[in-house]
């Protein structure tokens, strides 16, 4: 859930701000997500 979060609010700044916070924020939580999904 919260990397999820995590995940979401870096996707929106990314949006809002500059497209380097995408690769700062949301890139490694994404990553932490699949996995735990594939664990």
């Amino acid at each position: 859930f919260f990397l999820g979060c995590v995940a979401i609010a870096g996707i929106y700044g990314a949006i809002s701000a500059t497209k380097r916070i995408f690769f700062v924020q949301p890139l490694p939580a994404i990553l932490a997500i699949i996995a735990v999904l594939l664990k």
